[in-house]
Parts: structure tokens; C-alpha cells; sequence
């Protein structure tokens, strides 16, 4: 439950998560409380073929897939804050890529065609609720390739996520 206390500084989060579907991941907060980020050591990454990221496995499967999930203790009121997550994807000819980010059943989802070559990105979700006493965080990757091009590979990797509920936003 969200207290006058806690909605009075607004958005604060816990600690350390209380589930991780990874043992790999790093959660690290802000003295503040008021932001945090997770870090993969080696990348979060969904593959077809040999797509040459750290860590992932070598597969002749047409559709490669990762999920991640997470509960991080948070509480606060007037939440506005912005989910950011770091990556690349390599995409060949006859390949592409998807990425489905999932904050408390508040969806972004972010598609990449063929023809990525390494490419860095950054993908984000707006987040906004009137209160939040925890936030359930989801992240599904998937790369695919067609039929026709049973040698292609594909990769799309996640290196980290973030929050920072002290952003002020700026008004229009």
C-alpha cells in the first residue's frame, strides 16, 4: 500500500528485486531510491543461427526466443517514469526481430527488419499510474528467419534496463 510518507516523495524503489528470472543480471539502485538499473553480463539476446553474441547459443532452429522477468519492490503516487532498455541487433537478409517490453501490463513493443547490421538501440515505455506498490517487469525477445534462408542469423540482445523516477519531465 502506498503511504503519505512514500506518495509525498513520489516513485522510490526497493533494494534488489524480489524475483529475477535470471541469475545473470545486475540490480543496482540509486542512493536515492528513486532510480535503478539492470545490467546482463553477457547480453540478454534471442538467436537464430550464429549471430556472434556472447554467451548465446549456436542453433539451427528458424525462431529463437528469451524471455526475462522481474519483480522490483517500488511505491509512490503520480507515477510517470520512463523504462529504457539498451541494445543491438543484427539482422541478415531473411531474418528480423522483435521486442515486447511489459511494466506492470503497460506494453511497447519495437520491431526490427533484415538488414540490421549491429546496430545499437534504445527502446522505452512511458510508464504512468496513479499509484504503484511494485512493478512487474517483462521483457520477451524473438528472432526469426523465413525458410528460404535456412543459413541466416539473427540476434537481438538487450544490455540493460533502467528508471530514473527523479527526471523531471518538461512540459509542452
Amino acid at each position: 500500500m502506498v503511504t503519505k510518507r512514500t506518495a509525498a516523495h513520489g516513485l522510490t524503489f526497493g533494494p534488489r528485486p524480489n524475483y529475477s528470472s535470471s541469475s545473470k543480471d545486475k540490480y543496482e539502485r540509486t542512493d536515492d531510491h528513486r532510480a535503478f538499473s539492470i545490467q546482463f553480463v553477457p547480453a540478454l539476446a534471442a538467436t537464430v543461427g550464429n549471430a556472434g553474441v556472447d554467451g548465446a547459443k549456436v542453433t539451427r532452429a528458424s525462431i529463437g526466443t528469451r524471455i526475462y522477468s522481474a519483480v522490483i519492490p517500488a511505491s509512490g503516487r503520480d507515477v510517470d517514469v520512463a523504462f529504457v532498455l539498451n541494445g543491438f541487433a543484427v539482422t541478415q537478409p531473411g531474418t528480423k526481430g522483435l521486442l515486447v517490453l511489459v511494466v506492470n501490463g503497460q506494453t511497447q513493443v519495437k520491431r526490427f527488419a533484415s538488414g540490421v547490421d549491429g546496430e545499437g538501440f534504445t527502446a522505452s515505455l512511458r510508464y504512468r499510474a496513479k499509484g504503484v506498490n511494485g512493478i512487474r517487469l517483462a521483457v520477451l525477445l524473438i528472432a526469426e528467419r523465413t525458410a528460404e534462408q535456412p543459413g541466416a542469423a539473427a540476434a537481438i540482445a538487450i544490455n540493460d534496463i533502467s528508471a530514473d523516477a527523479a527526471l523531471k519531465r518538461r512540459r509542452r
